[in-house]
């Protein structure tokens, strides 16, 4: 919209319309893409409070990479982190989610500390962490829709009994959850069988948001959430972090893309260079302030929300 004077729209590998720039909309070029209209491009749900922390980070550091990260995630709410690349949004999800060491620092989940040494101790705290690259770390992309939501669950101790039958696999048990989360993500797939690599971008990751919420966890890190996915799917996604955070869940979203988080999130951490340097009302904010934040020394304190 800002720098181009037509745009033509394909879907489904045909031409839908060429239109000039300054006579059409945004909303009326999302139309196009999708095939339908989008009331809200980044939906909220009506009658969620915010309810205890669920996940409290004391002072983390890694050395060379972020130091003195402090910050609390709520119950039933949405909170983005956000910053320039090389920011380490990234690596600070990973070393949440014990896949990287950390140096110093407490972590505490329900308002109890607790240690974490590696990736299991992470999901059997209730911890998910959705990888920004989907393809290399979050699938099995030559394994069907039914192994990829099934695999996490069937390692964690949590609910493997679910799963399993002794030391064997219930097939049954496991065909039946994974139709579950098909049905509750509307994946579109042909078949539980089908093999993951073949489906679109945005159902590609509606399977790894069933793959972890299987596990029933209780603090969902999703990291890039939308890249690479159209414009429909991303109402989706948003709408299912809405519904996670209704249902008591702790939502933190790492992403790039400003107007994604002032428009879903409840509140906004800002990090540069392994910092936390300002926290942020998305009410109150715009894109302006968030990149002075992001691209600026700071003399004074981190900013808070009002």
């Amino acid at each position: 919209m800002k720098v181009c004077d037509r745009a033509t729209v394909l879907r489904d590998g045909e031409k839908v319309k060429t239109v000039n720039i300054c006579d059409t909309t945004g909303d009326e070029l999302v139309n196009m893409m999708v095939g339908r209209s989008l009331k809200e491009r980044y939906p909220k749900l009506d009658g969620g409070e915010r309810g205890r922390p669920l996940l409290q980070v004391r002072g983390l550091c890694r050395r060379g990479v972020f130091k003195d990260i402090t910050f609390d995630a709520y119950a039933g709410e949405i909170l983005a982190i956000t910053g320039l690349v090389g920011a380490k949004r990234t690596e600070l999800l990973r070393a949440i989610f014990g896949a990287d060491k950390i140096d110093e620092g407490e972590i505490l989940v329900a308002e109890q500390p607790v240690r974490i040494r590696n990736v299991q101790d992470a999901i059997a705290q209730g911890l998910a962490l959705l990888n920004e690259d989907r393809k290399n770390q979050g699938l099995l992309l030559e394994m069907s829709v039914n192994d990829n939501i099934a695999v996490t669950g069937i390692n964690c101790k949590k609910v493997s009994k679910v799963y399993l039958r002794g030391p064997f696999v219930n097939k049954a048990a496991v065909l039946q959850n994974s139709q579950k989360y098909v049905e509750r993500l509307k994946i579109k797939t042909p078949s539980l069988q089908q093999i993951v690599k073949n489906l679109s971008g945005g159902n590609q990751q509606k399977v790894i948001l069933g793959k972890w919420l299987s596990t029933d966890a209780r603090i969902v890190m999703v990291d890039e959430p939308t890249r690479g996915i159209d414009v429909g799917s991303k109402a989706e996604i948003y709408m299912l972090m809405e519904q996670l955070a209704m249902n008591g869940v702790a939502v933190i979203m790492v992403s790039s893309e400003l107007p994604e988080v002032i428009g879903v999130s409840d509140r906004i951490l800002v990090m540069r260079s392994g910092e936390i340097v300002a926290e942020l009302d998305p009410k109150h904010t715009n894109e302006e302030e968030i990149v002075k934040f992001s691209a600026t020394e700071v003399k004074h304190e981190k900013q808070n929300a009002s």
